[in-house]
């Protein structure tokens, strides 16, 4: 029987998708550390959002699977006029038919941001599929990390941030333009 890690999950914060977590990845990891064992913190560390592969644990291996097909379709979908997509698409093992429709309606968003939100909501609500009768092993402790993962994402956004970044891309528009407009007029 695989190892359950009861109290350890069942200790854990809720996470809601959009919702700031009350964990950090690094407080998780340290939960993991004192409970279960550094080894596992380190697996669990490795766990990213970039599909990698071969993935350690069956949830892992979802996601990869799962995240390589949503990119696919996106790079498909966003290079319609383009013939050499192939050479970037990955290859894939699994088949996530009911997917293609969640993420056609996402792409028609109004704006990129709306459109990365409702991308990473298709992410979140999928992760519930590798659960399934495995709410206390280790699987659920790679959903939960992928998930602190997506929410830390969100964390980071600020418009103050994007606004200053913004800035910056805007002074440097001006002074490429200032140079270029010296180097042309006689």
């Amino acid at each position: 029987m695989a190892t359950q890690y009861y109290f350890l999950i069942s200790s854990l914060p809720l996470l809601r998708f959009g919702v700031t977590p009350f964990l950090s990845s690094a407080r998780f990891l340290e939960l993991v550390a004192e409970q279960a064992g550094q080894a596992l913190a380190e697996q669990l560390a490795a766990v990213s959002l970039a599909p990698e592969e071969p993935g350690r644990f069956a949830a892992e291996r979802f996601w990869y699977g799962m995240e390589t097909h949503i990119r696919n379709y996106l790079l498909r979908a966003r290079s319609q006029k383009t013939t050499q997509v192939d050479r970037w698409r990955r290859p894939e093992k699994d088949v996530f038919p009911s997917l293609d429709h969640q993420l056609h309606k996402a792409l028609g968003a109004p704006n990129p941001l709306e459109r990365e939100r409702q991308l990473d909501a298709i992410r979140w609500e999928l992760l519930d599929e590798p659960l399934i009768g495995e709410n206390f092993s280790v699987d659920a402790l790679v959903v939960y990390r992928l998930r602190l993962l997506i929410a830390e994402k969100w964390q980071a956004f600020s418009s103050d941030q994007g606004r200053e970044v913004l800035n910056a891309l805007v002074d440097q528009a001006r002074e490429e333009a200032r140079r270029v407009r010296t180097l042309v007029e006689p």
